[in-house]
């Protein structure tokens, strides 16, 4: 994740594609600058020579045709939205806390136990947070591509809560976006405001607009 987040690489819009990975902080500086689309370079086309009559005489130039297939056209206009945001990294990981527990449950298996629970992955995973100004970014970025109507979102946050949920859901009733597709890559572990377990209600109302939608926090798909 530490890589995506350094990512310095600029934005590319390839056939109607818009992709972005990186950090929030290098979303917002590149989300308001034109971003030069990738137009491939189109191939030779193949002459095809069509016999103008059905005779069996020897043919000559003047019996064929020449057909020229048309060259498909490169869409130019955004329809496909891909982002992914890490957030910052509040607490790094924890090794030595894996290798004492890996080394004490060789002794005894009950502290392998301990890496099922909550308090001990927050313990030793690192943990990210995107601020709220971040996902209100991402709306405002839609608002200025009106025909992208397909989102995939893609995140590192831990902290993500009610009101980051509404902010995505007051983006999407407006109708732009027919298809979603959201998944929270962070630690699937509760927080101070039980993120996780919320995650459920929180995303519920994006269920409840219709759209064609794919919500995932860890094992948690709403």
């Amino acid at each position: 994740m530490d890589m995506v987040h350094n990512n310095t690489a600029l934005p590319n819009l390839f056939n109607g594609v818009y992709t972005f990975f990186g950090s929030e902080m290098s979303f917002r500086a590149h989300a308001d600058t034109p971003t030069k689309p990738i137009i491939p370079q189109p191939q030779q086309p193949n002459v095809l020579m069509i016999p103008t009559s059905n005779t069996l005489d020897v043919p000559n130039n003047n019996s064929f045709q020449e057909i020229t297939p048309p060259i498909e056209e490169v869409n130019l206009s955004t329809q496909q939205i891909n982002i992914m945001l890490v957030g910052n990294k509040t607490k790094s990981s924890n090794p030595m806390c894996i290798f004492s527990t890996i080394c004490f449950g060789m002794c005894c298996i009950f502290p392998l136990c301990f890496m099922c629970c909550n308090w001990w992955k927050k313990a030793v995973y690192p943990i990210y947070e995107l601020s709220l100004q971040a996902y209100r970014e991402v709306a405002s970025f839609l608002e200025r591509n009106p025909t992208a109507n397909n989102l995939n979102l893609i995140v590192v946050d831990n902290a993500f809560n009610y009101e980051k949920a509404s902010v995505l859901y007051d983006t999407l009733s407006r109708g732009q976006i027919r298809t979603i597709s959201f998944t929270n890559k962070a630690l699937a572990c509760n927080g101070e405001l039980n993120e996780l377990d919320s995650f459920r209600n929180n995303m519920l109302p994006i269920k409840s607009l219709g759209i064609e939608s794919s919500l995932i926090w860890g094992d948690t798909i709403v």
